[in-house]
C-alpha cells in the first residue's frame, strides 16, 4: 500500500498537539489522530518515524527513579504509568526502577511518575494522620497499605476508562524498537511482593477515590 506523505505529516502535527498542557487540547488531539489513522488504515509504527525530520527514533534505558530498595507499590505504580505512557517498566535491586521507551515518552513517563508517587504518598500519609483510631488495634503501615491498595486501583481504572471512552488504545501501543529492545534485554520476571495490609475498607475506598480523581495535569501539592 503506497503511503500519503501528506497525511502521515498531517497526523504527526496532530500528534504533536496532544503534548499540549491543555487536557481538552490534548484530548481531542489524540481522538482526531486515532480517527485519521483509522480512517487510512495506518499504525503508529508508519507514522511515528520522529518529531523532527530526518532524525531517527531513540529508545531510552534509564533509571527513573534510584532506591536502594523498591517497594511494592513504587512498582505497581511504575507498571501503571508505563502502560499508559507507552514504556516498558522494570526494577533492579538495589538500583531503582527504569523505563524503557522513545525518549519524549519516557521523559514525561518519569515526569508522571514522580508526580503520582509524591502525590500517592503525601494523601496516604495525610490519611493515617488522620484517620489512625488509636482503639482499633490497625498498624499504621498496614492501614497505609490499604490506602495505597485503593489509590493504585483508583489510578488504574482511571486511565482504563480513559482509553475505552476516548479510544486511546492505538494512540498508546508502545513503538516496534521500544518492543524490540525490551525483548532484545531479556528481563527476568521478578517476585511477587508480599502486601501486609489492616483490612480497613475505608482507607481502601478513601484512596480509590484520590486515584480515581488523580489528574496527572495539575499538581495540588505545592
Amino acid at each position: 500500500m503506497m503511503i500519503d506523505e501528506k497525511i502521515i505529516n498531517k497526523i504527526r502535527k496532530v500528534l504533536a498537539l496532544t503534548k499540549s498542557t491543555y487536557q481538552e487540547e490534548a484530548q481531542a488531539a489524540l481522538l482526531k489522530a486515532q480517527e485519521l489513522m483509522a480512517q487510512h488504515g495506518l499504525t503508529m509504527a508508519e507514522i511515528e518515524i520522529s518529531q523532527e525530520t530526518g532524525k531517527e527514533k531513540q529508545v531510552e534505558d534509564i533509571c527513573i527513579s534510584e532506591k536502594r530498595r523498591n517497594t511494592w507499590f513504587e512498582k505497581s505504580l511504575a507498571g501503571i504509568i508505563g502502560e499508559n505512557f507507552r514504556c516498558h517498566p522494570y526494577a533492579v535491586l538495589g538500583e531503582g526502577i527504569y523505563f524503557i521507551g522513545l525518549k519524549e515518552d519516557v521523559e514525561i513517563a518519569k515526569e508522571v511518575y514522580l508526580y503520582a508517587l509524591n502525590t500517592m504518598l503525601y494523601l496516604s500519609n495525610n490519611y493515617v494522620k488522620t484517620n489512625r483510631n488509636p482503639v482499633v488495634s490497625i498498624n499504621s503501615r498496614h492501614l497505609k497499605n490499604d490506602y495505597l491498595t485503593g489509590f493504585l486501583k483508583g489510578l488504574r481504572d482511571k486511565f482504563k476508562e480513559q482509553i475505552e471512552s476516548k479510544g486511546y488504545a492505538l494512540i498508546l501501543a508502545k513503538d516496534a524498537l521500544v518492543i524490540q529492545t525490551v525483548n532484545e534485554k531479556k528481563l527476568q520476571k521478578g517476585q511477587k511482593s508480599r502486601i501486609v495490609t489492616g483490612g480497613s475498607a475505608d482507607a481502601k475506598e478513601a484512596g480509590y477515590r484520590d486515584g480515581k480523581s488523580f489528574n496527572e495535569k495539575q499538581k495540588i501539592i505545592h
